[in-house]
């Protein structure tokens, strides 16, 4: 038993030093990185309350986040910033996410583990997380949560366990970052549905689903053994329950294209053609070299599938 256990941990630190190399120039470039926000010196707006109140995110239903940093600060009553060390270790952190998703979706080349690393920590979207004195660090660590079980991907008890104490600890950490999980699963089953797994693919879901349920329950029921003065604006909750919650998906759809927009009248656009050159370019070398497998009875039933996924994630 102590075996069956063990051996998928093992072979996750066989993994890391096998690549410890690479880790370590990660790590580095990492923190090279976040250094002009370091060198900036410049206060987000939520860190101005907490530098002088030293309050916690106990009233967002952060638990974990707020444990964490009370550890960290060694003080029981106020929370206290590292900075800079918390914005390097939150760059670092992000970087060995990216690192542990590319390897997760089946990526073994060290230049493209490399690269992968940096496609999250790069990502315009999560440029804001590093900006944070406080929040920084919960934040990272809720994405890395997220990220882990998916290393157990392919033993499913494992993956299963994993997932639900992943889930339980980045709901404490940043609910938002929850939704990753769905994300990075959606990856892992079109690879499946591609490679005409189509039983493992609904066996993949059906874990993952079961997994992230119980641990958001879970979630909810130490929220509520905790009994915390959670604020009336409901952060902790998901919007699926709320009165007006067409209106808020609108919202938020609305201020995604914004932020799109933004991303695209920027200098950023540029990285984006780079990207997505190479996607197409990637997307017509698999068709060429898969022609005859795939053009058959199933290629509709994996285009829908694909679709549907995307369009649910």
């Amino acid at each position: 038993m102590n075996d069956y256990l063990s051996k998928p941990f093992s072979e996750s630190i066989q993994i890391l030093k096998n690549n410890k190399t690479y880790i370590l120039s990660i790590v580095a470039l990492a923190i090279l990185y976040v250094l002009p926000i370091v060198l900036a010196n410049t206060h987000y707006i939520d860190d101005l309350n907490r530098t002088v109140a030293g309050y916690n995110w106990d009233h967002d239903g952060r638990f974990v986040s707020s444990k964490i940093m009370h550890l960290l600060s060694f003080q029981k009553e106020v929370v206290y910033s590292l900075y800079p060390f918390s914005n390097m270790i939150s760059a670092v952190i992000l970087a060995l996410s990216g690192f542990i998703i590319s390897y997760s979706v089946g990526v073994r080349n060290k230049l493209m583990l490399f690269i992968g690393s940096f496609l999250l920590l790069t990502c315009p979207f999560l440029l804001e997380i590093l900006l944070y004195r406080f929040d920084c660090i919960p934040i990272s660590l809720s994405i890395l949560s997220i990220a882990v079980p998916f290393l157990f991907y392919n033993n499913k008890k494992i993956f299963f366990a994993v997932s639900v104490i992943s889930v339980f600890l980045c709901l404490g950490l940043y609910q938002t970052s929850a939704l990753s999980y769905c994300i990075i699963l959606c990856f892992l089953l079109l690879k499946e549905v591609w490679n005409n797994q189509f039983k493992t693919a609904i066996m993949s879901l059906l874990i993952a689903s079961s997994a992230f349920i119980i641990g958001f329950f879970s979630y909810k029921i130490v929220l509520k053994w905790l009994d915390l003065n959670l604020l009336q604006d409901r952060r902790a909750d998901f919007i699926f329950t709320d009165d007006n919650f067409k209106m808020l998906l609108e919202e938020r759809f609305y201020s995604m294209l914004d932020l799109v927009k933004l991303l695209m009248l920027s200098s950023y656009r540029f990285v984006f053609y780079i990207l997505l050159f190479f996607s197409v370019l990637s997307i017509v070398i698999y068709f060429k070299n898969n022609f005859k497998a795939l053009f058959n009875k199933s290629l509709l039933i994996k285009v829908s599938i694909t679709l549907v996924l995307i369009f649910v994630f």
